[in-house]
């Protein structure tokens, strides 16, 4: 946990020196993972990081996890993933999320919809 909190870290930071607008962490592990657990309660990494896009394959995976982060303290700004390749699915997610926007993955990669979740101080 150590070397994973002290790497991701300390990558965040060399990409914010560089005069970068975002930086994108992803972290590919579920979020029951040990390591993942500590490193999403940890106070430091939780002032490293914004918020959170968290992808999910249906409903009720997107509900469990998007609570399971937003009990770690962590802001939960869409809900995306799998189960937004289907439109029954999506509209499911999106009543059982309360307040989180699905959106669906292909959308993220356009400009106007990625640059609207970004957090500005």
């Amino acid at each position: 946990m150590t070397d994973l909190r002290a790497l991701t870290i300390g990558l965040v930071q060399q990409l914010t020196q560089a005069s970068t607008d975002v930086v994108v962490v992803e972290i590919a592990d579920g979020i029951y993972q040990e390591e993942t657990a500590q490193l999403l309660r940890d106070e430091l990494f939780q002032q490293t990081v914004d918020q959170v896009v968290f992808a999910a394959s249906d409903a009720l995976g997107a509900r469990a996890g998007v609570q399971e982060l937003q009990a770690a303290g962590l802001r939960v700004a869409v809900a995306s993933g799998v189960m937004t390749s289907s439109p029954l699915a999506t509209v499911e997610a999106r009543s059982v999320l309360n307040g989180v926007p699905v959106i669906p993955t292909f959308d993220l990669t356009q400009p106007d919809c990625a640059a609207a979740l970004l957090v500005r101080s």
